[in-house]
């Protein structure tokens, strides 16, 4: 496969997990935040259960979340400003959104 959009070396991909009470309501913020999303910014959203991870309350182990899955292949710098607006559509219990080659 040819790769025709420059990567790299680092893209910023992750999880953000909100409880399932907050889905209807991240859902509905979600079409404006993507909107004004640079191209960059790919996005998956999903209903699974949460993984037991040390990171995330042990309450949320196993029970429906919903989870967005942002993948940022522009600058490093500029990430944050681009991801962040999808956190304040609620109030996660997890931000897994990190750096990786």
């Amino acid at each position: 496969m040819i790769n025709r959009h420059p990567q790299g070396p680092d893209v910023v991909a992750g999880q953000l997990i909100f409880p399932i009470e907050q889905a209807a309501d991240v859902l509905a913020g979600l079409p404006a935040v993507v909107a004004a999303a640079p191209r960059e910014l790919g996005l998956l959203a999903a209903v699974a259960p949460a993984p037991a991870l040390p990171s995330l309350p042990a309450q949320a182990h196993g029970r429906p979340v919903l989870v967005l899955v942002p993948v940022h292949s522009g600058e490093v710098a500029t990430v944050r400003r681009d991801i962040d607006p999808l956190a304040t559509l609620g109030r996660p219990v997890g931000d897994l959104v990190a750096a990786m080659p």
